[in-house]
């Protein structure tokens, strides 16, 4: 008995220090999820002839958090620019980068940057204060007078065009 009371007393001790660290990271996790899903776009814009749709989908349960973020918003009534991209990571940290460069790519690209200019700048600023974090982005501006896609990609998954229900 005298041998058996100070292993259970431990035991305890360290169950209980196991469950607090698992509630602390269920409870980060959550709020990183919040932060992530309220730092994305909730609805698309309204343009006449042009209908945009997006979801975001996290590959599994556990790689919800992280950089990936799209874009799309009108920069006058006849443009509209739209990206997508990723911020390398899935923590906390990923996603308040990736909030950074959303909102960067908004400030940049309503001063009526292109988007290589835009991407350049994302570029120095990813360099100057996130030297260890990496970002591919794809941004491009649709014009719907003139009917062109004007884009550029950043190392990011290529475009895929449809017309006509061919890829």
């Amino acid at each position: 008995r005298d041998e058996v009371l100070p292993l259970l007393a431990q035991l305890a001790i360290t169950t209980s220090l196991a469950m607090a660290n698992i509630r602390a990271l269920d409870i980060e996790h959550r709020i990183a999820v919040t932060l992530q899903r309220s730092l994305l776009p909730q609805h698309p814009p309204v343009l006449d002839g042009l209908v945009i749709a997006f979801r975001y989908v996290a590959a599994g349960q556990q790689t919800q958090v992280g950089g990936d973020f799209y874009e799309a918003f009108a920069l006058d009534d006849r443009r509209v620019l739209v990206a997508i991209g990723d911020v390398v990571g899935h923590s906390l940290a990923a996603a308040t980068v990736m909030a950074e460069v959303r909102h960067a790519v908004r400030a940049y690209s309503l001063d009526g940057s292109s988007p290589a200019e835009v991407l350049e700048r994302i570029e120095r600023l990813i360099r100057r204060f996130h030297r260890t974090m990496y970002t591919t982005a794809v941004l491009g501006i649709i014009d719907l007078v003139a009917c062109r896609f004007e884009f550029c990609s950043a190392g990011h998954l290529p475009i895929v065009r449809c017309t006509d229900g061919s890829t």
